[in-house]
């Protein structure tokens, strides 16, 4: 009978120090600081917030303009050589030219064809500019080409990178007529004297189911002319002296307002 109750004292007593052991651990363990607790690791099931997609190439603003079927805007005409006399100045009045035009059509003119006299007069004026502004006067570049509109002519204009052809259909459909800087050459205008501008530039006036419709003034029979899209696409581009070249991986035209 002793040995028996000996026996169940020392299970008793096995027992109590087990239960103080579980309860010190379970204090302990309540008692750390957050630090001392690890962090649960959340990552490995948590997707990363997507980037939204931009088009670094594209850098014209969208517009909610409804592009139509067919647009002609009256642009008045006249060529580079208005009096017919293509020396060094009229064979590089390019610029002048499409300036010169786009201005008429805010300005409300509303002859087909510019005169000669007018002309020949702001083209000299427009020549003294450069000169002063610039340095120079033979060819200019895109946005020089913006300056001087803006500056001589009470007209806005924006330069757009990287354009498709709805955007210009949708600036030609919201009145805007489109000064274009290209590589002649790459146009294959058979009016033009062999082989062609280097560089140039034309105003594009509208468009329909046969192509996009000029007014190109290196040919006197440049009045609504016509160029497929591929072709003023394929030969657009940026003139750079220092080769005395057009950079046709350059894609950039003028969108003149008022």
């Amino acid at each position: 009978m002793k040995k028996s109750l000996g026996s169940s004292n020392k299970i008793l007593v096995g027992l109590v120090i087990v239960a103080l052991a579980i309860t010190a651990v379970v204090f302990f363990d309540r008692t750390r600081t957050p630090e001392e607790i690890a962090p649960t690791d959340t990552t490995q099931n948590t997707k990363p917030t997507p980037t939204p997609s931009t088009n670094s190439d594209k850098e014209n603003p969208t517009s909610s303009t409804i592009i139509k079927d067919k647009v002609v805007l009256s642009v008045p005409f006249t060529p580079q050589a208005p009096t017919a006399n293509w020396d060094e100045l009229h064979n590089e009045a390019c610029e002048e030219a499409s300036i010169i035009m786009a201005a008429a059509y805010f300005n409300g003119d509303t002859a087909k064809t510019l005169s000669a006299e007018s002309v020949e007069s702001q083209i000299s004026s427009l020549t003294e500019y450069q000169t002063e502004e610039f340095g120079y006067y033979l060819s200019i570049n895109t946005a020089e080409t913006k300056q001087m509109i803006e500056d001589n002519y009470n007209v806005a204009a924006t330069i757009i990178k990287n354009f498709d052809e709805d955007d210009l259909k949708r600036a030609l459909s919201e009145g805007k007529p489109i000064i274009l800087p290209v590589n002649g050459r790459m146009l294959e205008n058979p009016n033009f004297k062999v082989p062609g501008p280097i560089y140039h530039m034309l105003v594009i006036i509208g468009y329909d189911d046969k192509g996009f419709i000029t007014n190109d003034p290196g040919t006197r029979l440049g009045r609504q002319y016509r160029y497929s899209y591929e072709t003023l696409y394929n030969a657009t581009g940026e003139w750079e002296p220092s080769g005395h070249t057009t950079n046709t991986n350059i894609k950039q035209a003028i969108i003149v307002s008022k």
